[in-house]
């Protein structure tokens, strides 16, 4: 499973890996770049890599993983299994070898979890896992002035969002990846048996031993082992955490650059996306084409 840092990743996989014998490997492309040394790591993607690309060392370990041959502390620190039959890869550096992924091992099942990337950046934003010199005192703290604080959270913002926009288009443009399953993080959060089902439905078409899988009935009311949520809220506050946070100038520009990189027809300023899982790829690769014609 590939998505992005803060996207809903962790509390997905979990999902998946509650029914037994299935083992959950979090995140293995952290273990080579020891990316988690110092606590939460800053993002650090991979490079953007397509079909027959030189992944180097990180494709060997990500292979491994898949093959259940690498073990390390960190990505079997939320397995509950000893004895699997399933194996979920989650990790959140992988956008951009996803077309190599698909490519290289044809025959897992990948799914790829997508977040409104200003929701992404907001979480960042308010985790501090983002810091910009500028408005940084000498001990590393946030400066106080309220106007160079507001500044730095909305161009913090728009460079994340850039970030994301970039690997995000670039990946699912791509041919290779037109057997990816794509769940929305929204829909998962307002309609979980439905997307649940979605999933069953793709996973049954490889192997066996996932013909039979089902998630324990209350998995997806389990709150994330990594998630931060202040309150308890309810599924349109967990979705919209962000948009009351930036002034419209900024949210313009949110919007320009994932337009730039064909994927309006997903997130616009809207919290929710405006396709379905289903549909998400075809719409990039018809945005990445031209515009589209209206009838």
């Amino acid at each position: 499973m590939a998505s992005w840092q803060r996207s809903g990743s962790t509390w997905l996989a979990q999902i998946i890996a509650s029914m037994p014998g299935t083992r959950l490997v979090y995140e293995p492309a952290n273990v080579r770049q020891r990316l988690f040394a110092d606590g939460e790591p800053r993002m650090a993607s991979l490079p953007l890599s397509g079909p027959g690309s030189d992944v180097g060392e990180d494709g060997v370990f990500l292979s491994n993983a898949l093959d259940g041959s690498l073990r390390s502390p960190w990505m079997d620190r939320m397995n509950r299994t000893h004895r699997a039959t399933r194996r979920v890869v989650k990790d959140v550096r992988t956008i951009a070898i996803l077309p190599w992924i698909v490519d290289t091992f044809p025959t897992v099942p990948m799914v790829l979890l997508l977040r409104h990337p200003a929701a992404v950046a907001h979480s960042l934003i308010e985790l501090g896992w983002v810091r910009d010199p500028e408005v940084e005192t000498a001990d590393g703290q946030l400066a106080e002035d309220p106007e160079a604080r507001r500044a730095y959270r909305q161009r913090t913002l728009l460079d994340e969002v850039a970030l994301w926009s970039t690997h995000h288009g670039w990946a699912m443009s791509h041919p290779a990846v037109s057997r990816v399953h794509v769940v929305f993080y929204e829909d998962l959060v307002n309609q979980p048996d439905a997307e649940i089902d979605r999933l069953r439905h793709y996973l049954r078409a490889f192997d066996p031993a996932w013909s039979t899988w089902i998630p324990q009935p209350d998995a997806a009311s389990r709150p994330s082992a990594t998630s931060f949520r202040r309150k308890k809220g309810t599924p349109s506050e967990w979705i919209d955490s962000w948009s009351d946070h930036y002034d419209t100038v900024t949210l313009e520009q949110v919007q320009r650059i994932i337009g730039a990189h064909n994927l309006g027809g997903l997130y616009s300023l809207s919290p929710l996306p405006h396709v379905s899982g289903d549909s998400a790829l075809e719409t990039v690769r018809l945005d990445s084409h031209g515009p589209r014609v209206q009838r």
